[in-house]
């Protein structure tokens, strides 16, 4: 759910990930509960989008948005990968 968050940037993600280890169950819901939310209105903003519009901007807007989130969460396991080698080595 974290990868595909559009709202939060590359730097949000990495703190979101460093603080899971001291979160509540309570508070790990929560980002759950969140994070479903926001993917249900991107959902609803692609599907107004789709129906009100023939160039659909904003559904290119939005998978735009997508692909940098995907690029990031790349970025972000190959780092957390390459520190975690460094660590054991």
């Amino acid at each position: 759910m974290l990868r595909e968050s559009l709202s939060l940037n590359k730097a949000e993600k990495y703190r979101v990930i460093d603080a899971m280890p001291t979160l509540s169950p309570f508070q790990i819901f929560s980002l759950i509960n969140v994070w479903d939310e926001e993917t249900e209105k991107w959902k609803d903003l692609l599907y107004e989008d789709a129906r009100k519009n023939d160039n659909l901007s904003v559904t290119n807007n939005i998978h735009s948005l997508f692909s940098t989130a995907h690029k990031d969460w790349e970025e972000i396991v190959k780092e957390l990968q390459t520190n975690l080698l460094k660590k054991i080595n």
